[in-house]
């Protein structure tokens, strides 16, 4: 499209006849006329703040008669003025361009506009700054790189200046306030040519305080060997969940993303690596705010978008002088999803076998939006490296759709290292932690048929633990019941009968939590509303007292606590899980007995045996007491930095210690920690 802008000198301005006024401002503002075309026949001339829309076949006179001043309304009493002069086109020549010539040639021909005594110069598609955004909050200390959205130019045109408090205070693509900034107002102007935009970013907000992270930095030093960091850095995505309840204990300020996304790529960038891998990136915040950075600090990247609506996803980047990349795949680790955003891989025949036999996991593997990318990096002196980044399913319980997850990606990875020649780094968030089989598949080699945790599995089908599903069945009940609480309990009892104890035991532990943190009070009119309204057992007090009785057997009548409730539900909590535990041991020795029966097998009764032969190793110790705490009492150890024998560890950025960290903040994020896991950074070298 083109457009043009008309502005003119101020030696335009003279005294004129008040019925003159409204053309001569308009001459008086502009400094040039700024014509657009399209792919249409309409040309779009803009003059200071009109705008005017042609066609671009109609004479030039049409389109210079709508620019004559407008004749005063009757019964205006006004004194008479000489006739303005016509306004007139003229060429490089300064000889006038024929009225009847078509208006397009006509303004592909002109070079000058006279208007009300202006001359004002004519812009044919010139390049344009439609407008300059800075997605980062203005802090001290943290580079800020403003984005100019442009028409007919390139990003490398653009002139970005700034000021303090109108004051210049530098200039280029990126700026770093000093703490002498704090509190003044931070301005970007953005020009190409003649073309320029103005912003007001706001105040600059003091340094950021992170102690924890500087003592990390500290700890682990100049980068020595290959320096890899892996990072899920929390989608933005989620923020609904935060906000209901799973990250409460942090106020909404320090998790803004202007804020906590900033924040991470300081964090990343501060140890310099030489790879990166993050998880839960949010697309948009990866265009508006990594991917110009890392490029601005000598990286190139890659992103990949998990399958379904999730809207976010993985990414891979690594130092542009010191790799080349020779070879890249992303794989969908899902098996039978028919809208996967990636190429699933064919899985091996035993993974193919036990699907067929269990419908629960194959439906799950249906529907889960996994994705793994690989990428094979090649230093200066030819050696080779296939990174590969991911973050497995979340469900605690789905143990077995992770292995099966983790032996996906040892099977694609394979072929590739063996193709290539490269020797394989797994990272990411796996979502298991030491004892989980996923991670000892990776690590140990593999698992065996009879391994517990594809009991665990066994116990987990798509929707578990749903506060999603348990709200359905909520408004089922309350329906059946008509309004009746003790009705309605019965009702849901009857609804979740077919439900594991274990599941039933995480269900009662979540209500129980969010009961005991904020008791509830109210009648069945505001229960059954908040239901209406989407709330569920983890959003709402009300909702998880209802949901906590029906799982627990209680009725106490009314909807707020009576004394000696907490406990007996506590107790009947503790009852739950004894009998998942007491299931599950039973489940584990029936298993076990088949797998002796079964003489080798590969598939037997609800596992199977599943084996590798690359050579991993943590990079971390395997006993790291975490690197994912949140707000609801989680805790755990999810994220990971694996590699072949082909390298060894040199040195590991250390995680900040548990104890100090929950006194600090509670949990994370925090004012401090712009996630709620923490950034692994690791130096490999070459064995």
């Amino acid at each position: 499209m083109w457009r043009v802008l008309l502005l003119a000198t101020a030696s335009a301005l003279r005294v004129q006849p008040r019925r003159r006024i409204h053309s001569l401002r308009m001459a008086a503002a502009a400094a040039s006329v700024i014509v657009e075309t399209d792919a249409t026949d309409s040309v779009k001339i803009t003059i200071g703040a009109r705008t005017l829309q042609r066609t671009a076949g109609e004479p030039l006179q049409k389109a210079l008669g709508r620019l004559a001043p407008k004749k005063p309304k009757k019964g205006k009493k006004a004194a008479p003025a000489p006739p303005a002069p016509p306004a007139r086109l003229l060429d490089a020549t300064d000889s006038e361009v024929d009225v009847a010539t078509p208006l397009l040639d006509a303004l592909t021909r002109g070079r000058w506009l006279e208007l009300e005594g202006a001359r004002i110069p004519v812009a044919l598609n010139p390049p344009t700054v439609v407008a300059v955004e800075c997605y980062g909050e203005p802090t001290a200390g943290s580079p800020l790189m403003p984005l100019a959205e442009l028409k007919r130019a390139e990003a490398d045109d653009v002139c970005y200046c700034y000021s303090l408090d109108g004051e210049a205070c530098g200039t280029g693509a990126a700026f770093t306030p000093d703490d002498e900034a704090v509190g003044r107002t931070l301005t970007v102007e953005a020009s190409v040519g003649d073309s320029c935009v103005t912003r007001d970013l706001g105040k600059v907000a003091p340094r950021w305080r992170r102690p924890e992270h500087d003592a990390r930095v500290a700890a682990i030093g100049a980068p020595a060997g290959i320096r890899v960091a892996t990072y899920n850095v929390l989608a933005d995505a989620y923020r609904h969940t935060w906000d209901a309840g799973i990250h409460t204990h942090c106020e909404p300020r320090y998790t803004a993303a202007s804020r906590r996304i900033p924040m991470a790529i300081d964090e990343v960038l501060s140890y310099a690596p030489s790879i990166v891998a993050l998880q839960e990136v949010d697309p948009r915040w990866w265009e508006r705010l990594w991917l110009p950075r890392l490029r601005a600090e000598g990286y190139d990247a890659a992103l990949v978008l998990k399958s379904g609506a999730a809207q976010e996803g993985e990414a891979i980047a690594w130092r542009r002088g010191a790799w080349t990349p020779v070879e890249s795949r992303e794989i969908a680790l899902s098996i039978g999803r028919a809208d996967a955003a990636e190429r699933e891989i064919a899985p091996p025949s035993a993974i193919a076998e036990f699907l067929a036999a269990h419908p629960s996991a194959a439906e799950a593997m249906r529907r889960i939006g996994t994705v793994a990318q690989l990428v094979v990096l090649e230093d200066k002196d030819g050696r080779r490296l296939c990174v590969a980044n991911t973050h497995l399913f979340f469900a605690g319980r789905a143990t077995h759709v992770r292995t099966i997850q983790a032996a996906l990606i040892i099977e694609e990875a394979s072929k590739l290292c063996d193709a290539t020649g490269a020797s394989l780094v797994v990272v990411g968030d796996l979502n298991a932690e030491n004892h989980d089989a996923a991670l000892r598949y990776l690590l140990d080699g593999g698992v065996a048929a009879d391994d517990p945790d594809w009991y665990t599995g066994s116990t987990f089908s798509w929707g578990y633990a749903s506060s999603r599903r348990a709200r359905a069945r909520a408004v089922d009940a309350f329906a059946a019941a008509d309004g009746d609480l003790d009705a309605a309990l019965d009702a849901m009892d009857a609804a979740q009968s077919g439900d594991l104890a274990a599941e039933r035991r995480t269900r009662a532990a979540a209500s129980l939590r969010l009961v005991s943190r904020e008791p509830p009070s109210g009648d069945v009119e505001e229960l059954v509303a908040a239901l209406a309204a989407g709330e569920t057992y983890k959003t709402n007090p009300l909702v998880a007292l209802f949901q906590m009785r029906a799982d627990c057997g209680l009725r106490r009548g009314g909807l707020s606590l009576v004394d000696g409730e907490l406990d007996a539900a506590a107790t009947a909590v503790e009852s739950l899980r004894a009998r998942a535990e007491s299931a599950a041991a039973a489940g584990r020795v029936a298993q076990t007995a088949l797998v002796k029966a079964a003489e080798g097998d590969d598939v037997v009764g609800i596992g199977m045996r599943l084996a590798h032969s690359r050579k991993l190793a943590s990079a971390y110790p395997r006993t790291e007491p975490y690197t994912n705490l949140a707000g609801n009492d989680f805790v755990a150890t999810l994220d990971w930095i694996l590699h072949e024998d082909a390298l060894r560890t040199r040195a590991v950025a250390p995680i900040p210690d548990l104890d100090a960290v929950r006194a600090a903040y509670f949990a994370l994020p925090s004012e401090s920690f712009p996630s709620d896991h923490v950034c692994l950074v690791a130096d490999l070298e070459w064995s």
